[in-house]
């Protein structure tokens, strides 16, 4: 992005350089060429404006100063959902900058017929470390819980894992915060022939898909890992012998937090700590009978306006 000075001389180059030709499509020495252009200043808040509009209204070369032809501080947002610690650097912005971060997604459970194979795995946590004028926030939000798997001489149908929560702690004054923990998965039908479907997310990923006749679970999706979908066993039992059956729990979603900063509580150029949890593996029988869908893992989103 080109700008013109803030001081000193400005030439008619220098405002070339950044608007073009103005009103006139061949090179000219004339002021009054960019009457009515359009500009942004490049100092906060970044007023767009116009050059005088009148025609042959007054135009000087201090007019000029510290403008630019394109938005310095346009509204943006990037979501990250590789699990792992890193920092974000805060961009040029106008009014607000939020983050938003979900835990990981648990692994749903399986059902089986030999025997009962152990629970999806639960959703890791995801944190953020949000700097600000008057002092740090901090957020976590914990994965959800990996779902129950089932057996069919024993209990037939595992249980949905749990959702997962929220912390905070540090300086929110002037900012507005969002917490909910996260959904449910929902336990096995084994009667019905189908494993539960895994918790959605907050504002995020979706949860798995149930799974009927020995399938695998669907994968939770990211953001906020939707947990991992428990499959149903059908093996080795006709459709309607419900006796024989088992079907696993899906996993829960992770928590979620988000935090609206004003530009008046933080400025470009600070940096964000976060950590982005892995999502819960699914039960896997020894088989692969009836298996549970990973949970989707976590998420951090940034945006700003």
């Amino acid at each position: 992005m080109a700008d013109t000075p803030s001081s000193g001389n400005i030439s008619i180059i220098d405002i070339r350089t950044v608007f073009g030709y103005g009103n006139n499509q061949t090179p000219g020495d004339d002021l009054n060429d960019y009457h009515g252009v359009a500009y942004f200043d490049t100092f906060y808040p970044f007023n767009r404006g116009k050059f005088n509009t009148t025609i042959n209204g007054s135009l000087s070369f201090s007019d000029f100063y510290s403008k630019t032809n394109i938005d310095p501080a346009p509204a943006g947002s990037t979501l990250i959902t590789t699990p792992g610690s890193s920092t974000f650097t805060v961009p040029v912005f106008r009014n607000t900058f939020s983050v938003e971060v979900w835990g990981a997604g648990g692994g749903g459970g399986a059902g089986h017929h030999d025997y009962t194979p152990p629970s999806g795995a639960g959703g890791g946590s995801s944190s953020i470390q949000v700097p600000k004028i008057d002092g740090a926030y901090l957020a976590t939000a914990t994965g959800g819980g990996g779902g129950g798997s089932g057996y069919r001489y024993g209990n037939q149908n595992g249980g949905g894992g749990g959702g997962g929560t929220t912390s905070q702690s540090g300086v929110t004054t002037g900012c507005t915060i969002t917490a909910l923990n996260g959904n449910g998965g929902a336990g096995g039908d084994a009667g019905n022939g189908r494993g539960g479907a895994g918790g959605s997310a907050p504002y995020g990923g979706a949860g798995g898909y149930s799974a009927a006749n020995a399938q695998r679970g669907g994968n939770g999706n990211p953001p906020g890992g939707g947990g991992g979908s428990g499959g149903d066993s059908d093996f080795q039992s006709g459709k309607n012998a419900n006796p024989n059956r088992s079907a696993g729990g899906g996993g829960g979603s992770g928590g979620y937090v988000r935090i609206d900063v004003p530009r008046s509580k933080i400025t470009p150029g600070m940096i964000v700590l976060y950590t982005i949890g892995s999502g819960g593996a699914g039960s896997q029988p020894s088989n692969s009978q009836g298996s549970g869908g990973d949970g989707g893992p976590g998420g951090v989103r940034f945006s700003w306006s």
